[in-house]
This record gives C-alpha cells, sequence and structure tokens, in this order.
C-alpha cells in the first residue's frame, strides 16, 4: 500500500531564485514611514529618504544647508556628531559614577562618539561657541534639543521645510519668516565652525 501525502505545506505565491530558495521581501515601512518618504521624493532624485531621521536631515534634504562654502551633506554629519558628543558628555558619558567606593566609567549611549574625557567635544563646543551666540543657539535648536525625539522638527525649522516643501502645516501658526530664515543661516555659519 503507498501512502499518497495530501495537503502539506502550502507553497508560497512569492518570487524565487532559480534555486528554488525564496527571495526575501523587501520592508518598505510602516505606513507613517512611506508617507515622509513620499512627502520628501522630488528631492535628491528621491534618494534622500535615508537622512529623514531627525530635523538636521530633513533640512538638509529641502535645501536649508545650503552655502558657498562647505558641501551640505559635510554640515549635515558635522552637526550630527555635535549632538551626538553632546549628549554622550552630558549624560555622563565621559565622567565616571562612585558608588561605594567602587569606580565604574559609564557608557556612551549608541551612536555616541567615543570620546573619553569629553576632548573632542570640548573643542567642537569651544569652535561653536566661538561663531557667536546666535550660531550657537541655532545650531542647539536645530541639533541638539530634538535628539531624543527625532520625528519632530523644531518650531521653525518645521516652518521653514514646510515652505520649500510648499505646504502649510495646521499645528504652526503662521509661516515662515525672515527671522526663521535668518536664524538657519547662523545655524549653518555654526555648522561651519565645526568643520
Amino acid at each position: 500500500m503507498v501512502r499518497v501525502r495530501k495537503g502539506g505545506r502550502k507553497k508560497l505565491d512569492r518570487q524565487r531564485f532559480p534555486g528554488g530558495k525564496l527571495k526575501p521581501l523587501f520592508d518598505r515601512g510602516s505606513d507613517r514611514t512611506q508617507a515622509a518618504r513620499a512627502r520628501f521624493a522630488k528631492f535628491h532624485g528621491g534618494k534622500a529618504d535615508q537622512q529623514l531621521g531627525d530635523p538636521i536631515g530633513r533640512a538638509w534634504c529641502v535645501g536649508l544647508l545650503e552655502n558657498e562654502r562647505v558641501d551640505p551633506a559635510v554640515l549635515r554629519d558635522a552637526g550630527r556628531r555635535y549632538a551626538a558628543a553632546y549628549w554622550a558628555y552630558y549624560e555622563g558619558g565621559p565622567t565616571t559614577l562612585r558608588y561605594d567606593g567602587i569606580t565604574a566609567a559609564t557608557t556612551a549611549p549608541s551612536g555616541a562618539v567615543h570620546d573619553p574625557g569629553g576632548e573632542a567635544f570640548l573643542r567642537m563646543d569651544r569652535a561653536l561657541k566661538d561663531a557667536g551666540r546666535r550660531a550657537y543657539s541655532a545650531v542647539q535648536g536645530l541639533c541638539v534639543d530634538g535628539y531624543h525625539f527625532p520625528d519632530q522638527d523644531p518650531t521653525w525649522v518645521g516652518r521653514l521645510i514646510g515652505e520649500r516643501l510648499g505646504e502649510m502645516s495646521t499645528v504652526q501658526s503662521r509661516s515662515a519668516d525672515e527671522t526663521d530664515r535668518r536664524r538657519m543661516q547662523e545655524a549653518v555659519f555654526g555648522l561651519r565652525a565645526l568643520v
């Protein structure tokens, strides 16, 4: 008697490699991620979607970091390095803690610059302070203040991005004005001091 196997595992209706192995599915992200990509798709030939994870990345995407001297991508990366070093320094990264006479070095958050003692951060911070109070404040607002909430743009940056996208946000009570543009110019000046 021959047993006939019925049922079994159903075949998946996905594409396969010539050897029969299933081709992996590409995860396009959540609906929110796809909407953000679609919103910024007209910039950089639709290839800037990997840089939309923080306010400075979105500002770079719409061209707010453009200047005559330094590549905007270099400014974007300098701002991200400064923010990571800032939070590593002020969250206790380069310091040591004492518990009952035992000294334990704290660890910097993931993605932070390895900077024991904070010397590199202090050099960057000094260079930024030398650029002026307004530049320092603008870079802090663009890169540092929203570091732990990367999906939210500072209000003034959101207005500038909305202007570049040709949309008016219902959350923001007004459109971008000269004060916002001047603050972004100060931020670019401060980021150039970090490079």
